[in-house]
Protein backbone atom coordinates (compact mmCIF):
# COMPACT_ATOMS: atom_id res chain seq x y z
CA UNK A 1 0.00 0.00 0.00
CA UNK A 2 1.56 3.56 -0.69
CA UNK A 3 1.94 5.77 1.81
CA UNK A 4 -0.16 8.88 0.37
CA UNK A 5 -2.93 5.91 0.78
CA UNK A 6 -2.36 5.34 4.23
CA UNK A 7 -2.26 8.96 5.15
CA UNK A 8 -5.83 9.13 3.59
CA UNK A 9 -7.23 6.27 6.11
CA UNK A 10 -6.60 7.70 8.98
CA UNK A 11 -6.71 11.52 10.18
CA UNK A 12 -4.00 12.85 11.89
CA UNK A 13 -3.28 15.97 13.25
CA UNK A 14 -0.94 19.28 12.36
CA UNK A 15 2.35 18.53 14.04
CA UNK A 16 2.30 22.21 15.76
CA UNK A 17 -1.05 20.79 17.05
CA UNK A 18 0.62 18.10 18.84
CA UNK A 19 4.26 19.22 19.48
CA UNK A 20 3.70 22.36 22.24
CA UNK A 21 1.92 19.75 24.36
CA UNK A 22 4.24 16.89 24.19
CA UNK A 23 7.63 19.49 24.30
CA UNK A 24 5.55 21.50 27.90
CA UNK A 25 5.16 17.84 29.17
CA UNK A 26 8.64 16.27 28.80
CA UNK A 27 10.55 19.88 28.77
CA UNK A 28 12.90 18.32 31.10
CA UNK A 29 13.51 15.78 28.87
CA UNK A 30 13.62 17.21 25.70
CA UNK A 31 15.58 20.76 26.69
CA UNK A 32 19.00 20.93 27.98
CA UNK A 33 19.32 22.63 31.53
CA UNK A 34 22.72 24.32 30.77
CA UNK A 35 23.62 27.45 29.27
CA UNK A 36 26.03 26.79 26.37
CA UNK A 37 25.65 23.45 23.61
CA UNK A 38 28.68 23.12 21.62
CA UNK A 39 29.05 22.25 17.74
CA UNK A 40 32.33 20.25 17.04
CA UNK A 41 33.45 20.65 13.78
CA UNK A 42 36.49 20.72 11.30
CA UNK A 43 37.97 24.47 9.99
CA UNK A 44 36.29 23.64 6.24
CA UNK A 45 32.79 23.23 8.48
CA UNK A 46 33.83 26.38 10.26
CA UNK A 47 34.39 28.37 7.73
CA UNK A 48 31.06 26.69 5.80
CA UNK A 49 28.95 28.13 8.89
CA UNK A 50 30.46 31.57 9.35
CA UNK A 51 30.36 32.27 5.65
CA UNK A 52 26.93 30.77 5.11
CA UNK A 53 25.63 31.98 8.58
CA UNK A 54 23.93 29.00 9.02
CA UNK A 55 24.54 25.15 9.65
CA UNK A 56 24.85 21.75 7.63
CA UNK A 57 22.26 19.41 8.78
CA UNK A 58 22.07 15.93 8.05
CA UNK A 59 19.39 13.73 6.37
CA UNK A 60 18.99 11.43 9.72
CA UNK A 61 19.27 8.01 6.80
CA UNK A 62 22.44 9.04 5.85
CA UNK A 63 24.09 9.66 9.52
CA UNK A 64 26.93 7.28 10.20
CA UNK A 65 24.42 5.85 13.03
CA UNK A 66 20.87 5.85 11.41
CA UNK A 67 19.66 2.95 13.81
CA UNK A 68 18.89 5.54 16.35
CA UNK A 69 16.15 6.35 13.95
CA UNK A 70 15.65 3.53 13.27
CA UNK A 71 14.86 2.20 16.85
CA UNK A 72 12.81 5.35 17.64
CA UNK A 73 10.36 3.93 14.76
CA UNK A 74 10.28 0.34 16.08
CA UNK A 75 9.58 1.77 20.04
CA UNK A 76 6.64 3.59 18.51
CA UNK A 77 5.66 0.34 16.69
CA UNK A 78 5.98 -1.41 19.66
CA UNK A 79 3.77 0.67 21.64
CA UNK A 80 1.00 0.99 19.12
CA UNK A 81 0.99 -2.56 18.88
CA UNK A 82 0.74 -3.20 22.81
CA UNK A 83 -2.20 -0.44 22.49
CA UNK A 84 -3.95 -2.68 19.73
CA UNK A 85 -3.62 -5.62 21.91
CA UNK A 86 -4.82 -3.97 25.16
CA UNK A 87 -7.74 -2.27 23.23
CA UNK A 88 -9.74 -4.81 20.86
CA UNK A 89 -12.88 -3.24 19.49
CA UNK A 90 -12.15 0.44 21.40
CA UNK A 91 -13.12 3.34 19.33
CA UNK A 92 -9.88 3.91 18.49
CA UNK A 93 -8.33 0.86 16.86
CA UNK A 94 -8.81 2.19 13.22
CA UNK A 95 -6.41 4.77 13.96
CA UNK A 96 -3.93 2.95 16.14
CA UNK A 97 -4.59 0.16 12.84
CA UNK A 98 -3.57 3.40 10.95
CA UNK A 99 -0.55 4.25 12.37
CA UNK A 100 0.70 0.71 12.35
CA UNK A 101 0.55 0.54 8.46
CA UNK A 102 1.86 3.93 8.22
CA UNK A 103 5.02 3.08 10.55
CA UNK A 104 5.33 -0.46 8.73
CA UNK A 105 5.26 0.74 5.28
CA UNK A 106 7.04 4.38 5.34
CA UNK A 107 9.26 4.71 2.81
CA UNK A 108 11.34 7.45 4.68
CA UNK A 109 12.56 3.85 6.34
CA UNK A 110 13.21 1.47 3.32
CA UNK A 111 14.16 4.08 0.78
CA UNK A 112 11.09 4.89 -1.49
CA UNK A 113 11.74 8.30 -0.78
CA UNK A 114 9.75 9.94 -4.00
CA UNK A 115 6.61 8.89 -2.38
CA UNK A 116 7.84 10.32 1.19
CA UNK A 117 6.63 13.58 2.31
CA UNK A 118 8.96 13.55 5.42
CA UNK A 119 12.70 14.06 5.51
CA UNK A 120 14.30 14.68 9.02
CA UNK A 121 17.81 16.23 9.18
CA UNK A 122 19.64 16.93 12.42
CA UNK A 123 22.17 19.26 13.76
CA UNK A 124 24.29 17.90 16.30
CA UNK A 125 25.63 19.92 19.81
CA UNK A 126 27.40 18.82 22.71
CA UNK A 127 26.91 20.25 26.48
CA UNK A 128 30.60 20.15 26.84
CA UNK A 129 32.88 21.99 24.86
CA UNK A 130 35.79 19.99 25.39
CA UNK A 131 35.38 16.56 24.76
CA UNK A 132 38.02 14.06 23.07
CA UNK A 133 35.59 11.44 21.06
CA UNK A 134 34.01 14.63 19.38
CA UNK A 135 36.92 16.14 18.76
CA UNK A 136 38.02 12.88 17.25
CA UNK A 137 34.18 12.23 15.65
CA UNK A 138 34.26 15.87 13.88
CA UNK A 139 37.77 17.51 13.31
CA UNK A 140 38.64 14.18 11.41
CA UNK A 141 42.03 14.25 11.77
CA UNK A 142 42.28 17.73 11.00
CA UNK A 143 42.24 20.96 13.10
CA UNK A 144 38.84 21.36 14.97
CA UNK A 145 36.83 24.25 16.48
CA UNK A 146 34.29 23.86 19.12
CA UNK A 147 31.86 26.57 18.54
CA UNK A 148 29.96 27.61 21.59
CA UNK A 149 26.59 29.19 21.49
CA UNK A 150 23.81 29.84 24.40
CA UNK A 151 20.97 27.87 24.00
CA UNK A 152 18.01 30.81 24.40
CA UNK A 153 19.89 31.85 21.70
CA UNK A 154 19.57 28.90 19.71
CA UNK A 155 16.24 28.54 20.47
CA UNK A 156 15.48 31.80 19.52
CA UNK A 157 16.95 32.51 16.42
CA UNK A 158 15.02 28.96 15.02
CA UNK A 159 11.76 29.84 16.14
CA UNK A 160 12.17 33.23 14.39
CA UNK A 161 13.39 32.11 11.44
CA UNK A 162 12.23 29.15 10.33
CA UNK A 163 8.79 27.34 9.88
CA UNK A 164 10.16 23.78 8.93
CA UNK A 165 9.96 22.63 12.18
CA UNK A 166 12.91 22.99 14.11
CA UNK A 167 13.08 21.16 17.60
CA UNK A 168 16.13 21.80 19.68
CA UNK A 169 15.91 19.05 22.00
CA UNK A 170 18.02 16.62 23.57
CA UNK A 171 18.63 13.17 23.35
CA UNK A 172 16.78 10.47 25.18
CA UNK A 173 18.69 7.27 25.91
CA UNK A 174 16.32 5.88 28.94
CA UNK A 175 13.77 3.64 26.74
CA UNK A 176 11.16 3.67 29.26
CA UNK A 177 11.49 7.25 29.06
CA UNK A 178 10.74 7.29 25.41
CA UNK A 179 7.68 4.82 25.78
CA UNK A 180 6.38 6.65 27.92
CA UNK A 181 6.64 10.20 25.54
CA UNK A 182 4.91 7.74 22.90
CA UNK A 183 2.27 6.68 24.62
CA UNK A 184 1.28 10.13 25.29
CA UNK A 185 2.00 11.33 21.81
CA UNK A 186 -0.68 8.79 21.08
CA UNK A 187 -3.22 9.44 22.98
CA UNK A 188 -2.94 12.98 22.82
CA UNK A 189 -2.73 12.38 19.01
CA UNK A 190 -5.80 10.58 18.54
CA UNK A 191 -7.98 12.52 20.98
CA UNK A 192 -6.90 16.14 18.94
CA UNK A 193 -7.52 13.85 15.87
CA UNK A 194 -11.59 13.14 17.30
CA UNK A 195 -12.10 16.76 18.07
CA UNK A 196 -10.35 18.05 14.59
Amino acid sequence: MKLSSIRNCIKMPNFFTVAPFIIGKYREEFVANVEMLYHYTNLDGFKGIIEGKSFWASDIRFLNDSTEFIHGRDLCLECVESLCRDNPGSDGLTFLEGLRDLLTASPLLWGDIDDSPYYIFVVSFCEDGDLLSQWRGYSRGQQGVSLGFKVRDLVSVSTQYTNNYFIPSKVIYDDNVKRKIIYDILKYTYQVSKVG
